[in-house]
């Protein structure tokens, strides 16, 4: 059994409180936000993906998995996806925010989709990191995605207008004598 625990901190209190927990049976392996903070969303490897409801009301949730399916599904009913679109491989990772959402798959691929069309694929680039993708995270402002691979380098990607500000940089970490926290070094 895996406990998950919803702490709130604040600027008023020294230290965090303790919301809420619930139970896993599986390890959980990826966790996010709902855009409006009111649900967390658990995947694990239990082959499921759980929705805590921290407050009410929200709709539509996407999953992408490594059967090369992304599924769209309707928290209302979620016996079965509202939505299936096949994709040519695995989904290694997705983010969403607003209307936007970026999946990349194991092709070394990057779609970018406008979930005002569900099903509609806005675009599809090479991923500019050479080696397999650990994370991807939209921008707030849905110019374009951060892109991180399992070997430390970050790409930072535009869409359209901005496309020639992209770049990529990579990350070192050093222990710091002394302390739990690593040295991050960007070059």
């Amino acid at each position: 059994m895996i406990n998950f625990e919803f702490w709130q901190v604040t600027d008023d209190q020294p230290q965090a409180a303790l919301k809420s927990m619930i139970n896993f049976d599986a390890p959980i392996l990826c966790t996010d936000w709902s855009p409006d903070c009111s649900k967390i969303y658990a995947g694990g490897t239990d082959n499921k993906v759980k929705v805590w409801d921290i407050q009410p009301e929200m709709k539509l949730m996407v999953t992408g998995s490594w059967d090369k399916t992304l599924r769209y599904w309707d928290l209302r009913s979620p016996k079965e996806p509202v939505i299936s679109v096949n994709l040519p491989e695995r989904v290694y990772g997705l983010d969403v925010h607003c209307t936007m959402m970026a999946v990349a798959t194991a092709d070394h691929k990057i779609r970018v989709y406008n979930l005002d069309i569900q099903n509609i694929e806005y675009t599809s680039m090479d991923s500019p990191l050479k080696h397999q993708t650990r994370s991807i995270a939209c921008f707030k402002d849905l110019s374009g995605f951060a892109v991180g691979s399992i070997e430390g380098r970050v790409a930072i990607e535009y869409i359209d207008d901005k496309k020639s500000q992209s770049f990529l940089f990579r990350c070192h970490r050093e222990p710091t004598p002394g302390s739990t926290v690593d040295n991050v070094q960007c070059q």
